[in-house]
């Protein structure tokens, strides 16, 4: 089964509906070219020659280790070992993102406007585990990279969260009482050709060609009081700093990166204008045959947008598929804290939509 991190608008319940979709075209090759948490590349990946990109940094590190890794599990198990009976050591990690027991209040150092997101016991391991990673001077990139999704995937568990890093929990989760332990990674190698990059979509996809490209953008709310959808660099910011390990400038509660703050991309603005000119952008940069677009009856767009977007870039043969969901716990979360407030749509059953442009 596959292992991944939790992320706001996962294809995890829809994996099915998108294979029977694309079921209906003459597909090989395949661009996903917002990845995520790379759930919907994996799945394709015994089917088609997948291209996998997102602009985060952790993304590249999982999208490696789920679709280019080549090696069996007992290459991996003496690094597992290592790893896991290193003694912590007091670091970057822990001095920003420890905490105690404390009665049952996660707080950084007894600080009351700081919150933790790891016990301090794990968050040394984690510090002398990065830094052991690091070392591996041996090892390939996607080999390293595949101890890291490793790492990623042991912090998962022992996390003071729901799964975003936006904020943490006040008071600490049982989870987080557990020790942090590696598992040993059972990634399977198939026959198919993948490739893997971390680059600004707009700069890659002229360079790219398949007979698919799939977009999954921010879906953003129609609530117009709220400026940005989801800044997804915001939400997960401590994979992308434990990926980096650059050791940011940090600010707020959450301790999150200074470079999170303030600037927003166009694409992750709560402008329908701003949103619809960075889609058709994307449609006239890419060299796919299908152009294909996940989105939402909730999100900012209505499904007539969608249609006018396609035929002002010259496409007018446009399938149309939709299915019935539910909002994941992320976004159900993001609403308790008042991140989304529902509008118009927003009051309607929840149905995810998938368009697929034909451009020849």
């Amino acid at each position: 089964m596959m292992d991944t991190i939790n992320y706001m608008g996962s294809k995890k319940k829809l994996l099915a509906f998108l294979e029977k979709s694309f079921s209906s075209y003459e597909i090989d090759s395949f661009f996903d070219a917002f990845s995520g948490s790379t759930r919907v590349a994996y799945h394709f990946r015994d089917k088609y020659n997948v291209i996998v990109n997102d602009k985060l940094s952790f993304s590249k590190v999982i999208a490696d280790a789920l679709m280019l890794n080549k090696k069996p599990a007992k290459f991996y198990q003496p690094y597992i070992d290592e790893l896991n009976v290193l003694k912590g050591e007091v670091g970057w990690f822990s001095k920003n993102y420890g905490g105690y027991e404390n009665d049952g209040l996660a707080v950084v150092n007894d600080s009351p406007d700081r919150r933790a997101i790891w016990m301090m016991d794990n968050a040394n391991r984690i510090d002398a585990i990065r830094n052991k990673i690091e070392n591996y001077t041996e090892l390939s990139i996607v080999e390293r990279n595949v101890l890291l999704y490793c790492l990623i995937m042991a912090i998962k568990r022992v996390s003071n969260t729901l799964g975003h890093q936006n904020g943490y929990l006040r008071n600490w989760a049982k989870n987080c009482y557990k020790k942090l332990q590696l598992v040993t990674p059972n990634l399977e190698s198939n026959n198919k050709t993948h490739e893997t990059y971390c680059e600004d979509i707009y700069h890659l996809l002229p360079l790219i060609k398949t007979d698919m490209v799939y977009f999954d953008p921010p879906y953003g709310t129609m609530n117009k009081n709220l400026k940005v959808a989801t800044r997804y660099a915001s939400f997960y910011h401590l994979w992308n700093t434990l990926i980096l390990n650059h050791q940011p400038e940090l600010f707020g509660k959450a301790g999150k990166p200074t470079s999170t703050k303030g600037w927003t991309p166009n694409i992750e603005k709560n402008d329908t204008e701003i949103v619809k000119d960075e889609f058709k952008r994307l449609i006239r940069l890419c060299n796919s045959r299908y152009v294909s677009f996940s989105y939402s009856n909730q999100g900012l767009l209505t499904k007539q947008e969608f249609y006018d977007i396609f035929k002002e870039c010259g496409i007018d043969d446009i399938d149309f598929y939709e299915e019935s969901h539910q909002v994941n716990n992320q976004t159900n979360h993001a609403k308790k804290e008042g991140l989304f407030i529902k509008y118009g749509r927003e009051r309607e059953a929840l149905k995810e939509y998938l368009f697929v442009g034909k451009r020849w």
